[in-house]
C-alpha cells in the first residue's frame, strides 16, 4: 500500500508538470476543458488535425472494484483490482450540444489480488500435475500482481446537463503487463485492455472539473496463451480534470 500511494503522488505531481508545461505553449484566451463545454460556441473548438493545439486537457483518476469476475463463464474471482490513470485529452468537436474528445491513457498503476474461484483451484484427485508443483499451484491461488498499461485508443463524450453538471461517457482500448498471470492458471502476465466508463462531472471552476462514476474494466490475453479466463473489474472511480488553454 506505501509503494502504491507514492506511486500515485508521483504519477499526480508528473502530471501537474506536464500540465504546466503544456499551457505555457497556449494563450490564455479560451478553455477546451469538458468541464467548462457550456460556456462556449461549438466553433470555439479545434476541428480535428486542422490546427489547434495537440492536448487540450488532462486529468487524473482512480478506481477500485468492488467486484471482480471472470469474462468467459463470470465466475467470482476471489480478489481485488485496484487503478491510478492519466488521460490526455484532444478535443474533436460539438454534436448537438455534446463534446467529443480523443483520449491517450496511461496507466503507471495496475495492482490488485487475483486468484481462480475456490472450486476451480487444483486438487489431488481434479489436477495432480498442478497441486503437487508449487509454482503452478501458486497461479490458482490468491496473488498480488503489480502492472502498468496504455490506452491510445479512446475516446470521450460529454454532454451538460446545467451549467456546473455534465455525464460524461468514455471508452478505452490498449495493452497492459503485469509482473504475474492476470487472473489465474494458465493465462498471461501480458493483455489487452478495454473499458466503458459512465459518470457525472462538476465544474469547479472554468478549467477544473471532479467527476465520479462507474467503470467496466475488462482485462484479456486475446486467447494468445494456453488459457484465457479474463477478468472484469467492476470499478468505482474519481475523477479531476485540467483543461488547458490555447
Amino acid at each position: 500500500m506505501l509503494l502504491t500511494k507514492r506511486v500515485t503522488i508521483g504519477v499526480v505531481l508528473l502530471a501537474a508538470s506536464t500540465a504546466r508545461l503544456l499551457s505555457a505553449q497556449f494563450a490564455p484566451d479560451s478553455s477546451t476543458s469538458s468541464a467548462s463545454v457550456s460556456n462556449r460556441a461549438p466553433t470555439s473548438l479545434p476541428m480535428p488535425f486542422h490546427g489547434g493545439p495537440l492536448i487540450t486537457g488532462f486529468n487524473v483518476w482512480a478506481a477500485s472494484s468492488f467486484a471482480v469476475r471472470t469474462a468467459a463463464a463470470n465466475e467470482k474471482v476471489d480478489g481485488q483490482f485496484r487503478i491510478v490513470g492519466v488521460q490526455f485529452s484532444r478535443s474533436l468537436f460539438v454534436l448537438r450540444g455534446a463534446q467529443f474528445s480523443w483520449l491517450i491513457e496511461v496507466l503507471p498503476v495496475l495492482t490488485g489480488t487475483v486468484g481462480a474461484p475456490s472450486y476451480r483451484i487444483p486438487t489431488p484427485e481434479t489436477n495432480p500435475e498442478a497441486y503437487f508443483d508449487p509454482i503452478r499451484y501458486a497461479r490458482y491461488t490468491p496473488h498480488h500482481v503489480y502492472g502498468a498499461g496504455i490506452a491510445p485508443l479512446s475516446a470521450q463524450v460529454v454532454k451538460p446537463l446545467t451549467n456546473r453538471l455534465a455525464t460524461m461517457i468514455s471508452v478505452t482500448s490498449g495493452v497492459a503487463l503485469f509482473n504475474k498471470v492476470v487472473p489465474y492458471g494458465k493465462a498471461t502476465e501480458a493483455n489487452f485492455t478495454a473499458s466503458g466508463s459512465l459518470g457525472v462531472e462538476f465544474t469547479v471552476t472554468r478549467t477544473i472539473g471532479i467527476a465520479a462514476g462507474y467503470s467496466l474494466h475488462h482485462v484479456s490475453n486475446g486467447s494468445l496463451g494456453e488459457a484465457n479466463p479474463g477478468m472484469n473489474s467492476h470499478l468505482l472511480f474519481l475523477k479531476m480534470s485540467q483543461s488547458l488553454r490555447r
